[in-house]
C-alpha cells in the first residue's frame, strides 16, 4: 500500500469515527433535551399546584368567599369549611398522585393506606369527592375512587 492509499484510508477511519462520535453527542443531547423537558413540566405542575393549595387555603380561612365562587347561600358557610378543607386535602392528594413518577419509591402502600383512611373516616371528603371528581385526572380519579370504594364495603 503507498502512502497515498494509507493516508486515504486513515482519513475515512478518522471520518467514520467521527460521524460515530457525532451520532453519540446527538442521542446524548436528545437525552438531556427530554430530561430537560420533563424538570420543566414538573417544575411548572408543582408552581401550579402550589397556587391552587394557597387558593384552598385562603377558601379554608374565609368559607363565606369559597360560597362566592362555587355557589352557596349564606347560611351554607358552615358547610363551606369542610368542603373547603376536603378541596384542600383532593389538591395535595393530586400533586401527591401526578408527582409519583418523580418518587423513589413511586406511590407506596403507605400513602395509600393513607388515602384509604381519609376516604372512610371523612364524610366531608366523600362527599366533595363525588360532587367534583371530573376536577380531577385519570389517575387520581382510579385512585380515590378505589378508596371510596374501599370505603363504603
Amino acid at each position: 500500500m503507498n502512502v497515498t492509499a494509507w493516508i486515504a484510508t486513515v482519513g475515512l477511519l478518522a471520518g467514520i469515527w467521527q460521524l460515530w462520535a457525532l451520532t453519540q453527542q446527538a442521542k446524548e443531547l436528545a437525552k438531556q433535551t427530554a430530561s430537560n423537558t420533563e424538570a420543566m413540566r414538573a417544575s411548572v405542575y408543582m408552581n401550579v399546584s402550589q397556587m391552587m393549595i394557597e387558593i384552598d387555603r385562603i377558601f379554608l380561612e374565609r368559607p363565606q368567599l369559597r360560597a362566592e365562587f362555587y355557589g352557596g347561600r349564606d347560611g351554607d358557610v358552615d358547610r363551606q369549611e369542610p368542603q373547603a378543607a376536603a378541596e384542600l386535602m383532593m389538591d395535595f392528594i393530586d400533586c401527591l398522585i401526578n408527582e409519583e413518577g418523580h418518587m423513589s419509591d413511586g406511590l407506596s402502600v403507605y400513602w395509600k393506606n393513607y388515602f384509604d383512611d381519609l376516604m372512610r373516616h371523612s364524610g366531608a371528603l366523600q362527599d366533595f369527592w363525588r360532587k367534583h371528581r371530573d376536577w380531577y385526572g385519570e389517575a387520581v380519579r382510579a385512585e380515590m375512587d378505589r378508596a371510596l370504594e374501599k370505603a363504603q364495603s
